[in-house]
Formats: C-alpha cells, sequence, structure tokens
C-alpha cells in the first residue's frame, strides 16, 4: 500500500515536532521507548565496523540516533518525503524530499537499512526494489511496523475521533469563522457554545486531550478576537483549522499503513523473492496485551 505524503506531515516535521510519547505514542509510553532503544542498540552492535546505515522515512533521525549513541563509527544517512526536516543530530545526514520509491543513492550503496514506523507507508513493489538496489550483498534491514491491533494506532485512532468530533460533528471551527466574519457580532460576547464545548469535550473524550485543547483554543482566539489586528483572527482560525485537517490525514494514512499479519507475510515474500532471508515477529511493550509492532529482519544472500 502506497500512501502519498501530505500536508500533514509536513507541518509535523517542519514544526520542529520530535519523535516519542509527545508525537504518536500513547502517554506514559516508556515502555515502547525502551523496547525500541533496545531493539535498535542489538541491531547496531551487530553491524560491521563503519558499516553505511540508510534509515528510512527518518523524520528527526530518531533511530539513527539511537544507533550513534552505541556505534559512532558508522556512516548514517536518513532520508524523507518530507521537503522540510528537523536539523540533523550530531554525526548523521537527512535528506529531506527523498520518496522510498526512488532512492537518490548508487547500487550496493549501504550496508543496513533501518526504518521505524516508516515503511510501511510506502509498501509497494517499487519501494522492495529500491531498497534492494541499495543494499549490498550481505546486506540486512530490520523494519519496526505500526501493528494494526496495537496501543500506538489505538491511541491515535482515540485522537484521530476527538478532533473529528470538534472539527466535524460540533463544527466549532466553522461556527467560530461565521462568528468572526460577522461585522455585528464585534462586540458581543463569545457565545457559550464555546467555553461548553471545552467542558463538554473532556467529558466525551477522557483518553484524549486533543479534542479540549483544540477546543479551548477556538473559544480563546474568539474571546481575543478584537485585541488584534482586524482579521487577525480569521486568519488564525484558518490556520489552525489547516493544520487539524493536516493532523487528520496524517492519522488517515497511519490507519491504512498500520498492518495485519497478512500485509506483512506480502512484505516478507516480496523480499524472499529478491534473494533476501526474511523473519517477522511482534513486539509487545511488556504493558498492553497487544503488540505494538512487528519486526520485519533481513538479510541479503550473498
Amino acid at each position: 500500500m502506497s500512501i502519498r505524503h501530505n500536508q500533514g506531515w509536513l507541518d509535523y516535521w517542519s514544526s520542529g515536532q520530535k519523535s516519542g510519547p509527545s508525537s504518536c505514542l500513547p502517554a506514559g509510553s516508556d515502555a515502547i521507548q525502551n523496547s525500541q532503544q533496545s531493539i535498535w542498540r542489538e541491531y547496531g552492535r551487530k553491524l560491521p565496523k563503519k558499516a553505511s546505515v540508510l534509515d528510512l522515512a527518518t523524520g528527526d533521525g530518531a533511530v539513527l540516533k539511537m544507533i550513534r549513541r552505541h556505534r559512532p563509527d558508522l556512516r548514517l544517512v536518513g532520508i524523507d518525503a518530507s521537503p522540510t526536516l528537523p536539523a540533523a543530530p550530531k554525526g548523521i545526514k537527512l535528506k529531506p524530499g527523498i520518496s522510498m520509491k526512488q532512492l537518490s543513492f548508487k547500487s550496493e550503496s549501504f550496508d543496513a537499512i533501518t526504518s521505524r514506523f516508516g515503511f510501511e507507508y510506502a509498501g509497494n513493489k517499487q519501494s522492495v526494489d529500491e531498497i534492494t538496489r541499495v543494499l549490498r550483498r550481505r546486506g540486512s534491514f530490520l523494519f519496526i511496523i505500526h501493528h494494526r491491533d496495537g496501543p500506538v494506532v489505538r491511541f491515535n485512532m482515540i485522537r484521530r475521533a476527538a478532533l473529528q468530533w470538534v472539527v466535524h460533528e460540533q463544527r466549532l471551527i466553522e461556527k467560530a469563522m461565521e462568528f468572526t466574519l460577522n461585522p455585528l457580532t464585534v462586540k458581543l460576547p463569545v457565545p457559550d457554545l464555546f467555553r461548553a464545548a471545552v467542558g463538554i469535550a473532556s467529558d466525551l473524550h477522557p483518553q484524549s486531550t486533543a479534542s479540549a485543547e483544540l477546543s479551548q483554543a477556538i473559544w480563546l482566539t474568539l474571546r481575543n478576537r478584537n485585541n488584534g489586528p482586524i482579521g487577525s483572527a480569521q486568519g488564525a482560525l484558518l490556520e489552525l483549522k489547516r493544520r487539524v485537517e493536516g493532523e487528520l490525514q496524517r492519522l488517515d494514512d497511519l490507519e491504512r499503513a498500520a498492518c495485519g499479519e497478512e500485509s506483512v507475510t506480502q512484505y516478507q515474500r516480496w523480499f524472499e523473492t529478491r534473494g533476501f532471508s526474511v523473519k517477522k515477529i511482534t513486539d509487545h511493550d511488556g504493558v498492553d496485551p497487544a503488540p505494538y509492532c512487528w519486526i520485519l529482519k533481513g538479510y541479503r544472500e550473498p
């Protein structure tokens, strides 16, 4: 399954977002973070001296940073389809605007290829062909892939439902824009429905703060609408709408990319037909009974 890059991901990285519990992982997700650090530490430890590593859909380079902590001798490069990425961590090169379907590297350029919650967003034979092309003989890959039934996807689907309640069910941004565009409302108090929505959102979505935070942002924009230049409130609401719609697109992408066993098995077969020895396993965080990810490991035969 191939998922196009969209504005939601551009906003996500251009805003300086960092990987971790504050981004796409559920609150209290230290167990997931610790699990991933262990996975990447062990994988990096086994790589040849001064090996070259390519990280797919790298974002802020978090995977490479974890590997470098224990293997500073490695040559670490990350690529991402987003045209804008955060500043690269020390000792790591990040290359924006590069698709997994068209890797801008010479054949057999890397000893290892990694991906954390990224490979599945391309998930097609063209990306598998490109990975095969740029990976050296006896090279390996390790991909951590979203598990469709796991806590990470579940957390983000709860967040999406909370945002949809504000934007689509209650139409709060749309109603706020209508209120600010009416010249007769300039000196009127903000309607009670906007402030009330903050409390209602908290009650309806106790597992996510997203709906309450968004409702409060809308209410505060309206409350302060006369404190700035004419039209500033409308501009703020338009920007808020653009970012929320981008976030909803990003969460839709996540739902489409997350994998059940049939999808991961298909990826395994694609690599095996290209000369790889491949294993797939699941990993748990030790807290949630459902696995949070699939781990796909491959070794390219000589």
